[in-house]
């Protein structure tokens, strides 16, 4: 089951991937989030259901860097779209 509160969007803003609110969400979230590689990753593979074990897998095979490092950074996102209040039960 995703992780992700619904009623969020991904929309490229001058070239960067950006998360906004869309519907629901757009009446108490009206800013943006910028979203790096490892965050646009994150947030897709939460959207699906993914852990961060999971996620942290997928980045370390597709970027060639070492599992640690990749759960470090998963676990980084996740805690900023926590922060965000972009998470269910968050």
């Amino acid at each position: 089951a995703s992780r992700v509160k619904p009623g969020f969007a991904v929309h490229e803003v001058l070239g960067d991937p950006v998360l906004i609110g869309v519907e629901e969400s757009a009446s108490w979230f009206s800013g943006m989030v910028r979203l790096n590689g490892t965050a646009l990753c994150a947030w897709r593979s939460l959207e699906a259901g993914l852990d961060n074990e999971a996620i942290a897998r997928a980045l370390s095979e597709e970027f060639d860097v070492d599992a640690a490092s990749a759960l470090h950074d998963v676990d980084q996102a996740v805690e900023r779209f926590s922060a965000a209040g972009l998470l269910l039960g968050e």
